[in-house]
C-alpha cells in the first residue's frame, strides 16, 4: 500500500473521496488529470479495498455510471498498517545509527 505515500495524485483522489462519493470523469475534471489516469488509479486503490464503486443510474436516466466512494474502515486500517511499517522502518534507522 506504500502507492498511498508515493503518488500524490492517489493521496489528492482520496482526499476528494473523503468529501463524498464521485465519478472518475469528475475526479478527473477536479484534479486536472487525464480520465485513464485517474480509472488506472481508482482500481488501484480498489485492489487493495480502499475504495469501492458501484453503478447507478445518472441524474438524467440516460446511462449507467460508476461511482466510487472511500471504504472508511479499509482505509483507517490502511493508515494504522503504514504507520507501523513506518514504525519499524525508523527502528531499523535508529538501530543502524546506534551502530555506528
Amino acid at each position: 500500500m506504500e502507492y498511498l505515500i508515493v503518488d500524490p495524485n492517489a493521496k489528492e483522489i482520496l482526499k476528494e473521496l473523503r468529501k463524498g462519493p464521485k465519478t472518475s470523469g469528475e475526479l478527473a475534471e477536479k484534479l486536472g488529470l487525464s480520465p485513464p489516469h485517474v480509472t488506472y488509479i481508482l482500481h488501484t486503490l480498489e485492489k487493495y479495498k480502499v475504495v469501492e464503486s458501484d453503478l447507478q443510474v445518472r441524474r438524467d436516466k440516460s446511462m449507467l455510471v460508476r461511482v466510487y466512494s472511500l471504504n472508511e474502515e479499509n482505509f483507517e486500517n490502511t493508515l494504522r498498517s503504514l504507520e507501523s511499517t513506518i514504525k519499524e522502518l525508523r527502528g531499523l534507522v535508529d538501530t543502524k545509527k546506534d551502530k555506528r
